[in-house]
């Protein structure tokens, strides 16, 4: 697979009570944001959802570098997000990283802040990305049954039945879409959760 098609995301659910308080920790600001990324959560309207905005695209960066060959040593201050002009409603931004550069895009309402990300800007437009609401803490679902209501959207998107997809988990945890337990290939996939939220990004080149 070509580098230029490696995608990631990040998904923060924002009414998480642990989620609403991070921002008023000042040593926690200092271990994730550089002085210009906690100068912008310092001038947003809404400081904690500009936080989380921007650790959703450090994230998903983080994801592409990953399959990029990168050692899974995260070190947040690594990875330098600038933000961009908005487009379509949607928060775009650029990540500086020890592998090169990433595309963000972000969409966030008030209940969720949710980040895809890629090497090239043009593939962001081709990616498919879907969240799910459950009703119940992700973390305390097995993987079936929160993987399933994304592959079926998956499969709603691309034709298949969603019957025969699956998504396992590779080196590194770097998820893979599957078909009768075959990898499919010119794929490649994202997952994320948090709270009662779950996200899908896959790109299909």
């Amino acid at each position: 697979m070509k580098d230029d098609f490696f995608i990631g995301n990040d998904l923060v659910d924002l009414c998480l009570p642990e989620n609403q308080a991070k921002v008023q920790n000042k040593r926690w600001l200092n271990k994730i944001f550089v002085p210009a990324e906690q100068h912008l959560i310092e001038q947003a309207t809404e400081p904690n959802t500009m936080a989380w905005l921007l650790w959703s695209c450090k994230e998903s960066a983080y994801k592409v570098a990953i399959k990029q060959g990168m050692l899974p040593n995260y070190r947040p201050l690594d990875f330098v997000v600038e933000l961009d002009t908005p487009q379509n409603h949607l928060i775009c931004a650029k990540v500086h990283h020890p592998m090169g550069v990433c595309y963000t895009q972000s969409a966030q309402n008030t209940y969720f802040v949710h980040s895809i990300a890629a090497p090239k800007a043009f593939v962001l437009r081709h990616i498919f990305a879907h969240t799910h609401k459950f009703t119940n803490l992700v973390d305390t679902l097995p993987a079936k049954a929160w993987h399933l209501p994304l592959l079926q959207a998956i499969a709603h998107q691309y034709g298949f039945d969603a019957s025969t997809l699956s998504i396992q988990k590779q080196l590194h945890n770097v998820p893979v879409l599957c078909q009768n337990g075959q990898v499919l290939a010119n794929f490649d996939s994202s997952l994320s959760h948090d709270g009662v939220w779950a996200g899908v990004a896959i790109y299909n080149y």
